[in-house]
C-alpha cells in the first residue's frame, strides 16, 4: 500500500540504448557502497553478486524476481518498453526513475510505430518515480517528460548545455544537474544540487 514503508528501494532505468551499462553500473555503485543490490538487465538476473538467471528479463518477471528476493536491499532494474506494455510494472511506485533516451530503434514493434508513443510508454516510468527522476537534457523527448514528474527531485543530465541553460528547462524548485565543465583544464563530470557545485 502507498502509505507503507518498503522493503527495498527501486531505482528503474528505461531507454532506447545505455540500459544495461547504466544499471550494471549502479548496481556496482551500489555494491562499493556496502548494499546487496539485486540487477535485472539484459544479461540476466543477479542477486547480490550471484547470478540467477541468464536470460535477458527487463520485464516484470525478472523485476518480480528481485522484488521478492530476501538476498538483496536495493533493486535496480532496467525496464524494457516492451515489458511495460507486455505485463505492465512490477511496481507501483520506484524511488527513482531514469530514462536515457528515446530513438527510432525498436520501433514497428509492441504495437508502438513513433517515436512520440515510444517516449510515452517510457514517460510511464519516471511517472512513478517519488524520489527522483533522471532525465538526458540533451533528448528533446526525455526533457519533455519534466512536465509529467511528481518526484520530489529532478535531475537533468547533459553533456552539451551548462547549468544556467538546464535551471531554464523545469520549474522545479528542487532541480538537479549534471554537466560537463571543465576543472582545471580538464573535463569533470559536474554536479549541482540544493546551491552545491560537486565536481565528481
Amino acid at each position: 500500500p502507498d502509505d507503507t514503508p518498503p522493503r527495498v528501494p527501486i531505482i528503474a532505468v528505461t531507454g532506447t540504448n545505455g540500459k544495461t551499462t547504466t544499471t550494471r553500473m549502479i548496481s556496482h555503485v551500489m555494491t562499493l557502497s556496502g548494499r546487496q543490490p539485486g540487477l535485472v538487465c539484459t544479461d540476466g538476473v543477479i542477486l547480490d553478486g550471484e547470478r540467477v538467471e541468464n536470460k535477458h528479463k527487463s520485464t516484470r518477471t525478472g523485476h518480480l524476481k528481485v522484488l521478492m528476493s530476501k538476498q538483496v536491499d536495493v533493486a535496480v532494474l532496467e525496464t524494457h518498453h516492451a515489458g511495460i506494455l507486455g505485463r505492465g510494472f512490477a511496481f507501483r511506485w520506484c524511488d527513482i526513475g531514469v530514462c536515457l533516451n528515446v530513438t527510432e530503434d525498436h520501433l514497428g514493434k509492441s504495437n508502438v510505430e513513433t517515436v512520440e508513443q515510444m517516449a510515452g510508454v517510457k514517460q510511464a516510468l519516471v511517472e512513478r518515480a517519488r524520489h527522483a527522476a533522471v532525465l538526458n537534457a540533451d533528448d528533446p523527448h526525455c526533457l519533455a517528460m519534466t512536465a509529467a514528474v511528481s518526484a520530489a527531485k529532478i535531475c537533468l543530465v547533459s553533456m552539451r548545455l551548462g547549468v544556467e541553460e538546464l535551471r531554464k528547462q523545469s520549474a522545479s524548485d528542487s532541480l538537479c544537474c549534471c554537466i560537463v565543465e571543465a576543472v582545471e583544464g580538464e573535463p569533470w563530470l559536474v554536479v549541482y544540487d540544493g546551491g552545491q557545485r560537486t565536481p565528481v
